[in-house]
This record gives structure tokens, sequence and C-alpha cells, in this order.
């Protein structure tokens, strides 16, 4: 839910490293040929040895050409660069080449598609091996992109690589599969998010892209009006009556990702999580708190640090607004917690 800024460094397991770094190092995933694995620039251009001569007036074999070509760039277009190269491609009308409407009246995509996915080995690189999951360790991003609701997190274990995670093609590995292995493209998220969004067509006019911009900052979580005023006129509220909204100002990408990934419908399920934090505000006052703050251990020194280090020992949540994307629920709570 907030835009990816620092990213985690799989050799010392220590250091954050910037996009720079993260592009250079997924690079170096697609180069390795560990455990006989051939890059994808290779296939391409085995596969493209195949056209004979009069097929390569073809729109295939010039679209190869032009993979080939621009293959290290076409790495790591960020996301305007990857709708720029979308929106040509459709207003030339080419996508139909990769996806188009069949004979049985429904969409889907054309063999030429599944042949490219193939060749580029999104599966063997990066779609469930050992390259994605440390991809995955790279971003280390532990909560759903998407959600904020399940971990997602990939990790060491007694020398196994293990994922809990889903890598998702923000635009549409089924009609962009040249963009199928290109780092900006991919979105850490939980299983649910994935199957939900399936090849649905996203762009960044209408959907937010974590490595464009914080979508947790277009909404809040809130009381509805109706539980709001339980609350003022009873000064408590049972469980049932907590109806939680995601209040925005008619945000068409608010709207969207709700539409998709029912945010709705699953923090309508954490109506105990909101409870608590409301029964935590009311027990701790800013007078309470000041009174806790105060306090002394054996040795003289203070309980807590500052009131931020209190509420986060109390309510378990991150504090920083960038914090968001290391634990499930953090936007929830953020967005009830005490100030």
């Amino acid at each position: 839910m907030r835009k990816f800024e620092l990213f985690f460094d799989i050799d010392s397991e220590k250091e954050f490293v910037d996009l720079n770094t993260l592009e250079t190092k997924f690079k170096k995933l697609l180069e390795s040929k560990v455990g006989g694995f051939i890059r994808p620039i290779d296939n391409l251009k085995i596969y493209q040895k195949t056209f004979s001569v009069k097929q390569q007036a073809s729109f295939k074999y010039r679209f190869l050409s032009f993979l080939i070509k621009n293959y290290d760039r076409i790495l790591v277009l960020k996301p305007n660069e990857m709708q720029n190269l979308i929106n040509r491609m459709d207003r030339l009308k080419l996508t139909e080449n990769f996806y188009k409407k069949k004979k049985n009246g429904k969409y889907g995509q054309t063999k030429f598609c599944t042949r490219l996915l193939k060749e580029l080995r999104y599966e063997e690189a990066l779609g469930g091996g050992s390259r994605g999951k440390d991809l995955a360790r790279m971003i280390n991003i532990r909560a759903c992109s998407y959600c904020n609701s399940q971990y997602t997190f990939s990790y060491k274990y007694d020398k196994k690589k293990i994922s809990k995670l889903q890598l998702d093609h923000f635009f549409s590995k089924s009609k962009y599969p040249y963009l199928s292995i290109s780092l900006y493209n991919l979105i850490p998220s939980c299983s649910y998010c994935n199957q939900k969004k399936s090849n649905k067509g996203f762009n960044l006019s209408e959907y937010s892209h974590p490595y464009e911009e914080s979508f947790s900052d277009r909404f809040k979580f809130k009381l509805s009006p109706a539980s709001e005023k339980k609350l003022i006129a009873k000064y408590k509220i049972e469980e049932k009556e907590i109806d939680i909204i995601l209040e925005h100002t008619n945000d068409i990408k608010v709207i969207n990702h709700d539409d998709i990934f029912d945010l709705s419908g699953i923090y309508s399920n954490h109506k105990n999580i909101v409870k608590t934090i409301l029964k935590t505000s009311k027990a701790y006052p800013k007078r309470k708190i000041k009174e806790i703050l105060d306090l002394k251990d054996e040795h003289g020194n203070p309980l807590f640090s500052d009131e931020q280090e209190f509420k986060r020992t109390f309510l378990n949540v991150p504090l920083n607004e960038n914090e968001i994307n290391t634990e499930p629920i953090s936007k929830l709570k953020q967005d009830f917690m005490i100030k």
C-alpha cells in the first residue's frame, strides 16, 4: 500500500539498497546460468533463428528483433514507461497479436503470446524458483501490496529459500507478455489478491502502482457516521455496532481498488481490532499517557522514550507510515490509533 522505497540486500542481509542497485541485482538474477538455466535473451535469439527468410517480414520476427535489441532496457522499464509502451502498442492495434477475441467469443492470449512467455522463461526464471524467491527477499515487502491484510515475506530456513507470496503482474502478462519479466511489473502480493486481480487490465490512470505512489495516502479507514454517532452517544461501542468504511474524495483509484480486492469486505472482519484500539484510546487519554511517560525504572530511566514508543507497545503497530509494508493490518491500525 505504501510506495516501495527501500530494499533488502540479500548478500549482507543487513544493508538496504536503492532502486539502481536493485536493478543491477535483478539483471544478475537473470544472467546467472546456475542449474543449467538458459537466459531469456538467449532463448529469444534461438527462437528468432527458427524463422525463414520469408518470415522475417512478419510482425513476430520484427517484434522479436525489438525485444532483443531493447532487452536490457525492458527489464527495468519504469511504470510510466511501460504504460507508454502499452499505449503505443494499443494505438497501433498491435496488442491483438498477443491477446484477442477467440472464435468462442471469449478473449484470450494468442499462440504467439504463449510462445513468447515460454521463451522469456518467466515461470522458470521468477515464477516460483530460486530466482523468484531471491527477488522477493530483495524487495522485502512483508505485507501484501494490495490489501495489507496478509503476510508476504520471503526467507531462508535450514538452507532452504521459502516465499509466502506471489508475484503479480501489474500489467497483465497475458496481454503484455513482453513485460512478463520486467522488474517494476512484478508486485509482491498474497495469493488472494493475485487471484482476484487475475489478468484484469490495470493502468496508471485508474489504479495505483506501488512503485509510483502510496495508495494508502488516498483514503482512510473510519467508522461510518452511524457508528461514530453511537460511539459519541454511549462513549463506547459494541463490536457488532462497528461499521468500517473507506473515506476518500470520490477517488477513482480507491473505488477501483476496493472493487477488485474487496478491501471493504476484508476489513469488515477486523472489527475486533478496531474495538481494541478504541477501547485503548479511551483508557489512555493524553493526561494518563503523560503520567506514564513520567514513570522511571529502578535505574531512573524512563520506561518509554516518547509517546510514539508507548503507542507502539500497546497497539503493536509500526507507527511510521513508511512501515505499513512491514506488517499486515498496519494501515487500519494507524488510521484508528490514538493521535
